[in-house]
Order: structure tokens, then C-alpha cells, then sequence
């Protein structure tokens, strides 16, 4: 059998490897950066009603507030994900990690909505480059077998998030002020970014594209490989496979076979966030003023919401792994949309209710896990970052219109059955696109793989 180290192929080398404890540690720091973003979100969803009091108003007046924080968020994923491509993950993950951080910090002194729509527009944008960045360096830090397992892994982070957010917002806004939480979320955000200043690594096959950083990629490659000799030729011919994308990325998106795939992952991507946008933004003020719930059994509820949401995204890579892309998203999304009908009938604090959100969170934030691994696999390292945060920013931007869709379910009591039916449409029309998504991903592979075949020109 060849050797790709000899050939010098660093794909299949490091494809061809067992997962090291050096791998296992990048992926654990990228799951940490992941749970700053799962907090965020529920952190403003919980305190809502907190928030709308402070400044005298009712929470249905902050819906514009939450389509601001989705907007920022498409913004930024669509152009930090750029940016990642050109610089580097590690130090674009930094950055957004410390701004956000900043500007979280600076949304404790605003006095009223438009300036806290301001900070959280702002606070939005530069957390949006958490999730390209993390999905793409654990991406191409990992093996094959592992890969779409681990993406999955990473994002559950997320859920974690979530559940920490339902879980102390409910304690801390007992006690303190809604400004308390972002205190603390700022804290915390400052102490990951002196962790991944210290110890994340740069990804391998970023490095290897940039001739500037060959040193670096091959002492992580001894790293995860110490027991056999690589020639330095590797890395020269890893950047000579790498697409040319010119000066645009975004227009690389779009060469060839690959246009068509790139507008079927937006669709998915857009109809999945409208479903999960809507439910992460509007979840609690549904559960405690439309279906007349206690304050206390809504944070009850969403905390069991993102236990499942941790269970179904930490194996919902995994899963695509053993079914492939295609069986995979299906059942994800087929489960999904029986799991928000299955809810919509029982929205009630007592174990039905808690066993059927159970189910929900773990078929939704699974299934949109199960997407997030997908889109790790489909683009080529130099544009991997631009391809997965466009795809995000678009689902964001889809998201924008959620609050504003099903604001009138705010407060309007008796209508929770109609909008978690209503929740269950998105995901049922992601079960048709996927045959589509996958076709479309198999004709850009060939089509690259033709392409990798033919002679170059001297």
C-alpha cells in the first residue's frame, strides 16, 4: 500500500491516523468556545422579562431587539468567516471572543432599548465568528472516521450553553439584575480567550496552505504523528492541491457543480434556523405568558429542552457517520418535526411536558448539529470557514424574521399549540430538500475530484 507521507498527501495522512490526545484537546478547547455562544442566546431569552420591565415596557416591544441580535450574528458569520480564511482561525476565534466580551460588558450601562439594541447588534456580529471558526478548525484537525463525530461534539457546546443559561439566569435574576448575567457572561468570556490565547493551536491545514506557516504545521504534525518521519514536501503539495479562489472566496462558492450546493445549504440552513431561531429567542416568554405557565416551569422546561439538545447534538455527527449524509439528515429532521407536533399537545409543566421537550430539544439542536457536521465536509480548506459562515449567516438571516413572525404569540394566551405546530413546518420541509442537498454534494465532489486528477500545466 502507498504512503501518503511519501506521496505527499497530507489529507490522507491525516485521515489515515488514529485520534491522539493532542486532537482530543483541540476538540475539548473548541466545545469550551462553543458554550459562550449557547449562553448568550438563552441568556437574553431568559431575562426578557427582566429586561422589558427595567425599561418600562412590555417584552413584546424587545422582539425587534432579538431580530437586531439575529441580524449581527448573519453579519458576522458571513464575514468573519472571510476573514477566517485569510488570517487564520485561532487568531479570528480571539478576536470575536474578546470583543464580544467587551461589548457584552458595555450592554450593562444602556438606559434604554435602542441603545441596548445597539450593543447587542454590535455584541452579536463579533460573537457570529465563534461557530465557523470552531466547526472549521476542529474540522480540519481531525481524521476522517472521527470527523462529522467530533463537529457534532463541538457544537454541543451550544446546548451546554443553553442549559447554564436556563439553568443560572432563572438563580441569579431572583437575587440581582438582569445586568448581573451579563457581567457574568463578559467574566467568563474573557477568562476562554486567555485559554485559547495560551492553548489552542492553529489549524494543521490552514497552516499548510500558507507557506509562512509550514514551521508551525510540522511541529504539530509530530505531534500527532511522533513515530514516523514526514518530508516537508508534504506541506508544499497540500497548498498546491488547494482550490485557487482568486480574490473572492464568496464567488468560489459558486464555481461549477458547486453553485447548486451552495444555494440547496442555504435553503436548509435558513428554513432549520427559523424553527430553532424562534424557539431559542421566544421559547420562555411563550411557556410563561401565551401558555400561562410559571416563570419557574418555563426555566424548568427550557433547562430539559437543552439537556436534550446536549444528548441529540453530541451524537448527532456521530450518526451521520454510520448512515451517511443523506439517511442521516433525514431522520434528524423527520424526528424533529413529529417531536414539535408531539410537544404542541402537551405543553404543561408535569412529565409529559418535560418528556416531550426532552424529545424536542434533543431532534432539533440534534438535527441542526447533524447540518452544522455536513457543512464542515463539503468545502475545501481555503474556503471552508467562508462556505460554513455563509451558510450560518444565511439560517441567521431567516432567523431575523422569526421573532418578528411569531411575536403576536407573545402574550396571546391559548395559541401555544398553534405555534409549536407552526414550528414543526421548517423542519418538515428540510426532510424533501435533503435528497436534493446530498445529489448536490456528490456532483461537486466529482467534479473536484476530476478536476484534482488532470496534469497540471508546467
Amino acid at each position: 500500500m502507498s504512503n501518503p507521507a511519501a506521496r505527499g498527501d497530507l489529507g490522507e495522512l491525516l485521515d489515515q491516523q488514529r485520534i491522539t490526545a493532542y486532537q482530543l484537546f483541540v476538540v475539548a478547547l473548541c466545545f469550551l468556545v462553543m458554550v459562550i455562544d449557547g449562553y448568550d442566546l438563552f441568556m437574553v431569552a431568559m431575562a426578557l422579562p427582566k429586561i422589558a420591565a427595567s425599561f418600562g415596557v412590555k417584552p413584546a416591544a424587545l422582539t425587534p431587539v432579538l431580530a437586531l441580535q439575529n441580524l449581527g450574528l448573519a453579519l458576522g458569520t458571513a464575514m468573519i468567516g472571510i476573514i477566517s480564511d485569510r488570517y487564520g482561525r485561532k487568531k479570528t476565534l480571539s478576536f470575536s471572543i474578546g470583543a464580544f466580551a467587551a461589548c457584552t460588558l458595555v450592554s450593562t450601562v444602556t438606559h434604554d432599548i435602542v441603545s441596548f439594541a445597539a450593543t447587542r447588534l454590535v455584541t452579536s456580529f463579533f460573537l457570529a465568528g465563534v461557530i465557523p471558526n470552531a466547526i472549521a478548525l476542529t474540522n480540519e484537525m481531525s481524521s476522517l472516521r472521527f470527523r462529522q463525530g467530533f463537529v457534532s461534539l463541538v457544537f454541543s457546546g451550544y446546548a451546554v450553553g443553553a442549559a447554564l443559561a436556563s439553568l443560572a439566569v432563572g438563580s441569579v435574576l431572583r437575587d440581582f439584575s438582569w445586568q448581573a448575567i451579563f457581567v457574568t457572561a463578559a467574566a467568563a468570556g474573557f477568562l476562554i480567550l486567555i485559554v485559547v490565547l495560551a492553548l489552542l493551536p492553529e489549524s494543521i491545514r490552514f497552516l499548510a496552505t500558507r507557506e509562512r506557516g509550514h514551521a508551525q504545521a510540522m511541529r504539530q504534525l509530530r505531534r500527532i504523528i511522533p513515530d514516523r518521519d514526514i518530508d516537508a514536501a508534504i506541506l508544499l503539495q497540500a497548498g498546491e492541491a488547494s482550490p485557487k479562489t482568486g480574490r473572492s472566496p464568496v464567488r468560489a462558492l459558486f464555481e461549477g457543480s458547486r453553485g447548486n450546493l451552495t444555494l440547496l445549504m442555504w435553503t436548509v440552513f435558513a428554513l432549520s434556523f427559523v424553527s430553532l431561531s424562534s424557539f431559542a429567542a421566544l421559547g420562555p416568554v411563550i411557556l410563561n405568558l401565551t401558555a400561562d405557565l410559571p416563570l419557574q416551569t418555563a426555566g424548568s422546561l427550557m433547562v430539559t429542552f437543552s439537556l436534550g439538545g446536549l444528548v441529540g447534538t453530541a451524537v448527532s455527527g456521530f450518526v451521520l457517520d454510520r448512515l451517511g449524509p443523506k439517511a442521516g439528515l433525514t431522520l434528524w429532521y423527520a424526528g424533529s418535526t413529529a417531536c414539535w407536533l408531539l410537544f404542541a399537545f402537551n405543553v404543561n409543566g408535569e412529565a409529559s411536558g418535560h418528556i416531550a421537550i426532552l424529545l424536542a430539544g434533543a431532534a432539533m439542536t440534534g438535527a441542526q448539529g447533524a447540518l452544522n457536521s455536513f457543512v464542515a465536509t463539503v468545502y475545501p480548506t481555503k474556503i471552508r470557514a467562508t462556505g460554513v459562515g455563509w451558510a450560518f449567516g444565511v439560517g441567521r438571516l431567516a432567523g431575523i424574521a422569526s421573532p418578528l413572525i411569531f411575536s403576536p404569540f407573545v402574550a396571546a394566551p391559548g395559541l401555544q399549540i398553534q405555534y409549536f405546530a407552526l414550528l414543526a413546518l421548517p423542519t418538515f420541509l428540510v426532510v424533501f430538500c435533503v435528497p436534493f442537498l446530498t445529489s448536490a454534494d456528490r456532483a461537486a465532489h466529482d467534479e473536484a475530484e476530476f478536476e484534482r486528477e488532470q496534469p497540471r500545466s508546467i
